[in-house]
């Protein structure tokens, strides 16, 4: 969620459209449900990388509770688990943010960088007529240009159940020139996605593509004391340090 950036998240506007599932009616809710700390999500992953190979793994992503800059934080890590041609991998990142859901720091190529300023903002619910955009700044001067926008709606079949979803169209475009194109299909009751596709082009020409699909999730009730937390924005993430595997 990161989050290259985070874990997501807009006026009550009911869209009705009729989509898969014998013609029944598709009827998303409106509101995110509050994400917390012990929260997670997990998914099957596909991972396509070209001339390099295809290959299958999971991923869970986590919010956990931590401390960055002297504050108490939420940290929103995700970590995937493949079986590459060399054996066994695994690769994790992570961003922190702040009990009231503002992004402080997020990983880039394994480093974390501090978050200069921040103009992307995804609401508390969403509706046919969600469009949101804005930029990123980092600490190490990279900026991630960013779009958003609901483009339908689609019921989607998964191993955790079925969920009538808002299609999210989504564009990260990073100033190494780095362009991540996601969709993703948003159920706002699980406080993210139940599926998201990637198609990541570096600036060499070279990419990959992915898929995940959602197989479970862990909701333990809060922390006595600390109330459940809406994240600033739906989770969608990249895979930047994927780079690094074919070196």
């Amino acid at each position: 969620m990161n989050r290259r950036i985070a874990l997501l998240p807009i006026a009550a506007f009911l869209l009705i459209s009729c989509g898969g599932g014998g013609g029944s009616a598709v009827r998303p809710q409106n509101s995110f449900r509050a994400n917390n700390i012990g929260d997670s999500w997990n998914y099957d992953v596909s991972i396509n990388f070209g001339q390099f190979g295809a290959y299958k793994g999971t991923i869970v992503e986590a919010l956990t509770a931590d401390t960055y800059s002297g504050q108490s934080t939420i940290r929103d890590t995700r970590t995937f688990y493949l079986t590459l041609k060399t054996g066994p991998a695994t690769i994790t990142s992570y961003s922190e943010i702040s009990l009231k859901g503002v992004l402080l720091a997020t990983m880039v190529n394994a480093k974390l960088y501090d978050v200069i300023s921040d103009t992307f903002t995804v609401g508390r619910t969403i509706d046919g007529s969600t469009r949101t955009a804005g930029v990123i700044t980092l600490s190490n001067g990279t900026t991630l240009t960013e779009t958003y926008r609901v483009v339908g709606t689609e019921k989607v079949a998964t191993k955790a159940g079925t969920f009538d979803c808002w299609v999210v169209a989504q564009t990260v475009i990073s100033s190494d020139g780095t362009i991540d194109r996601f969709t993703m299909w948003v159920a706002p009751e699980i406080g993210g996605y139940v599926k998201i596709s990637d198609r990541t082009v570096n600036p060499d020409g070279t990419g990959y593509t992915y898929v995940a699909s959602l197989t479970s999730i862990v909701t333990p009730p809060p922390p006595k004391g600390v109330n459940p937390t809406p994240l600033a924005r739906p989770s969608s993430f990249a895979l930047p340090s994927f780079r690094t595997l074919r070196h």
